[in-house]
């Protein structure tokens, strides 16, 4: 078994032997000594201790990684770097002089990390179990358990002005483990962190620190301000992260700076306020109501004095258990704020949960049904008339009319009863303050409580039943099971529910507490609920409803373009590919045929696509933009490189044509396949934010453009790829203009004609693509990228390396320039170490400039020769060897 043994200071007067099992000898003993400087030799023992298991961690790193996350992916793995995961997205080096880094790009890491902060992340530990977890594992005797740090969890001697400056170091939480804590790890929405973020409520500090005491330690924590009612920041809490998942740290991860007694958060809303415990569960209220919710830290019995007498608050309160110091503090609270003439209703949060808790897990109870039907704390105190208050005062014209009822008026006047309780079913209001108000027509008219809500409900379903626009609404959106979200047929997009929600809330007649939630409408109405469907697919020239076999329907996302066919002149057309395309016949008849494929047959997908690639400026996408406008732009999507790199393709969703303008340098293997897969696969995973995947019926055909002539890798015997590298140079602007003139004035029906009865009795769209010149001077090139020029150059001594010294910058110049080739620097670099090249530094070369110079013949030679001898044998890449 191996062993971790720490070493003895030489400062030791003798050493004590400390056996930490005394009923069994020790496999080796531990060393204690008496070091006349207890902290230093604790600091030298740890960091001993560390690079003993690190090391230990390192030689044993694939069994590490496996452990914790299963096996490798062989198909994407090497000899020298394991990939992990279906994407392959975690990398582990297993050899060479990184061998034990370990580095998770899921996870938003790019430098790597070593296998301590590995365990740290993956199992959420500090550092100190983390080494204990790590010597259990490996089987060494564990280290004594270090001295726990002593964090101050009361409110720190430095108070409001530490918290200011810890605030004002904290930075935007855009992006960071912050925004991840709260949408990964809470269950809030992006949108309503991207909220909090531009009403700067919530920052990310990298380095937080408890107090300013020499030695506290900095931990990344996600920071919520804490103010008075005046508005002035007066403390702060945060959220101690692990920094790579973003998950919240175990042991303490709250720390409050400053004081919190009369001081809260107030997160603005329309409606009622809520009163809520916690960061966590105050966001979650707000997300789910829209309502303004001020959040109390530690208790809410720190802003028991914000509500003034009149207002109407509801507390949400946590599910503690009866007679706990939690629930008593909250009843002292609720008691102080009701002997003040404040209205208090109180939610019946289940045992043991939260409202953070029922938002991650609906299963356990509905959140905003749970707010919307909170509990009497006591009687309903006199709601103030004469000083209505900006916590939801009465109307008062409303409490006029309500103190001129009387019992002659029940009798003779049921119309006035009934505008009475048509203005409350109208109103916006708690339910508490609704039993007030009713409560006094009572007293006014005699009639009872239950009769009066009877009217409120009657009311109420009148006002669903005549509201103006509100069938429009339901009749907007279709609810999707497969991905729990609704499709908006205005904006042909998926809509979370949230969303629809938020946009809506304000157009829904009132219910008990407030609004009916458009949600209870449109999922629950019988009469007037949105269209439902199971699953989604694309399917051109079929209704927006699908039946499919088994009873399931599936929503159709395809949107009827809006262009008509009509003969008319499409010489432009012709003569613009036939520019383009160098004038040769084949391949503009492909490239029409392809284009007639798309109008004639848009519900079967082609296995192969078009590329053109040129200089800037020719017009190569002009004609691609002009089909987006034929199938119709809700049919059709342009894509940047970066969105094929993106592990979200939610661009691929509900379209038949999807347009590249600028496909770039595709040196990346898994970017390329990820490609093939869009190009040819009959089904694809569509992966959106926030979002369920879900399996979707590929009906996307590619076209693409670049200006580079590298845009892609194209193996020997590709099937996919027509390829055309045009020889055209651009023409004036004149030339264009008359093209968009032409398109805008009749050539847009004339195209689309054209396309429609274009006859394709020879055109398969499943056969192999045409291969071009084009395409096989590409497959030749594509032997690792560019390697296989560089290699063929660099072996026969052709420019740009037939001398012995080079730069990186020169070689690229010379490939672009001369070549028409674009490289990366960091593509150049690897070539160059692939034929053991010795980089010489920088050397200050022909007019006085700098540059790193690159041995690549004569290696040794030119590692000892001077500055001044590499300056003047130095030649660039365009001069022969000779010269």
């Amino acid at each position: 078994m191996a062993e971790v043994l720490l070493p003895v200071p030489p400062s030791a007067a003798a050493p004590w032997i400390l056996d930490l099992n005394p009923d069994e000898p020790p496999a080796r003993p531990w060393v204690l000594d008496l070091n006349p400087d207890p902290d230093e030799r604790s600091r030298r023992s740890a960091r001993a201790e560390r690079d003993e298991i690190d090391a230990a961690l390192r030689d044993q790193v694939e069994a590490l990684v496996t452990h914790l996350r299963g096996g490798p992916n062989p198909a994407l793995s090497t000899d020298t770097q394991l990939r992990y995961g279906t994407k392959g997205s975690l990398h582990v080096c297993v050899a060479g002089k990184e061998k034990g880094r370990i580095t998770d790009f899921e996870a938003g890491g790019e430098k790597g990390m070593g296998p301590i902060d590995f365990i740290m992340a993956e199992r959420m530990l500090p550092v100190g179990e983390a080494l204990r977890w790590a010597a259990d594992w490996l089987g060494l005797q564990p280290p004594p358990p270090t001295r726990p740090e002593v964090v101050d969890e009361g409110e720190p001697t430095d108070t409001s002005a530490w918290a200011r400056q810890q605030w004002g170091e904290a930075t935007s939480a855009a992006g960071t483990v912050a925004e991840r804590y709260l949408v990964d790890h809470r269950g809030i929405a992006l949108e309503a962190v991207e909220r909090l973020v531009a009403l700067d409520l919530i920052r990310f500090h990298p380095g937080h620190r408890a107090s300013s005491k020499p030695g506290s330690r900095s931990w990344s924590a996600i920071l919520f301000p804490i103010f008075d009612q005046a508005g002035e920041l007066q403390a702060i809490q945060a959220v101690r992260l692990n920094p790579v998942t973003g998950r919240k740290i175990t042991g303490t991860s709250k720390i409050s700076n400053g004081p919190l007694a009369g001081h809260g958060l107030m997160l603005p809303g329309d409606g009622g306020v809520i009163l809520a415990e916690g960061p966590e569960n105050g966001i979650s209220a707000w997300q789910e109501t829209g309502r303004p919710v001020l959040i109390a830290f530690g208790g809410i019995v720190k802003v028991q004095d914000w509500p003034p007498a009149g207002a109407v608050v509801t507390v949400l309160a946590d599910g503690d258990a009866v007679g706990s110091a939690a629930a008593k503090s909250r009843a002292k609270a609720c008691d102080a704020m009701a002997d003040r003439g404040v209205t208090v209703l109180v939610t019946d949060t289940p045992d043991g949960m939260d409202a953070n808790k029922l938002l991650l897990d609906p299963a356990a109870g509905d959140l905003l049904a749970l707010i919307n039907h909170p509990l009497h704390w006591s009687d309903p105190a006199p709601v103030a008339e004469a000083a209505p208050t900006a916590w939801q005062p009465v109307d008062g014209d409303l409490s006029a009319r309500i103190g001129a009822l009387t019992k002659d008026t029940a009798a003779n006047d049921p119309a006035a009863i009934t505008a009475v309780l048509s203005e409350i079913a109208a109103s916006r209001m708690d339910p508490i303050q609704q039993r007030g108000l009713l409560e006094r027509v009572k007293r006014q008219t005699g009639m009872s409580v239950q009769v009066l809500e009877k009217g409120i409900k009657a009311t109420r379903k009148q006002a669903i039943a005549n509201r103006e626009g509100f069938a429009d609404i339901c009749k907007r959106y279709v609810y999707v099971k497969a991905t729990d979200c609704f499709w908006d047929r205005v904006t042909c997009e998926m809509v979370t529910l949230q969303s629809v929600r938020n946009h809506h809330w304000r157009d829904m007649p009132a219910g008990e507490g407030g609004p009916i939630s458009p949600l209870e409408v449109m999922l629950q109405d019988p009469h007037h609920g949105c269209d439902r469907a199971d699953s989604v697919t694309f399917l051109p020239r079929a209704p927006t409803i699908i039946e499919a076999p088994g009873g399931l329907r599936q929503l159709n996302m395809w949107t009827p373009p809006d262009v008509a066919a009509i003969a008319g002149d499409v010489t432009p057309l012709l003569d613009h590919l036939w520019y383009i395309l160098d004038q040769d016949p084949a391949a503009v008849e492909f490239v029409l045929d392809y284009l007639a494929h798309l109008v004639q047959f848009p519900e079967i997908k082609m296995r192969k696509c078009v590329l053109i690639i040129g200089v800037p400026g020719i017009g190569k996408s002009i004609v691609y933009e002009w089909m987006m406008r034929l199938l119709g732009p809700k049919n059709c999507t342009p894509v940047e490189e970066s969105d094929l790199r993106s592990q979200f393709n939610d661009w691929a969703d509900g379209v038949q044509l999807i347009v590249v303008h600028e496909l770039m340098a595709m040196e990346h293997k898994e970017v390329m396949n990820r490609l093939k897969n869009y190009i040819t696969d009959p089904t694809i995973r569509i992966n959106r934010k926030q979002l369920a995947t879900y399996r979707y019926e590929n009906r996307a055909n590619f076209l693409m453009a670049s200006n580079h002539r590298d845009a892609a890798q194209i193996e020997k015997g590709d099937r996919r790829y027509f390829i055309w590298h045009s020889k055209a140079r651009p023409r004036p602007s004149t030339y264009y203009d008359a093209l968009g003139a032409w398109f805008d004035n009749g050539g847009a029906e004339a195209m689309l004609h054209f396309l429609a009865t274009r006859p394709l009795d020879r055109f398969n769209p499943f056969s192999p693509a045409p291969l071009t010149q084009a395409k096989a001077e590409i497959i030749e090139e594509s032997r690792a990228g560019m390697d296989g020029y560089l290699h063929e150059a660099w072996e026969t001594e052709r420019a740009p390396f037939q001398h012995d010294l080079v730069t990186v910058n020169d070689v690229i110049d010379f490939m672009a320039k001369d070549k028409k080739i674009s490289l990366s620097h960091k593509k150049v670099s690897l070539f160059l170490r692939s034929i053991g090249a010795e980089l010489l530094g920088n050397k200050r070369l022909d007019g006085g400039r700098q540059q790193k110079v690159w041995a690549i013949r004569d290696q040794e030679r030119w590692m000892e020769a001077p500055e001044r001898a590499i300056a003047l044998a130095y030649r660039s890449a365009w001069t022969l060897p000779d010269e």
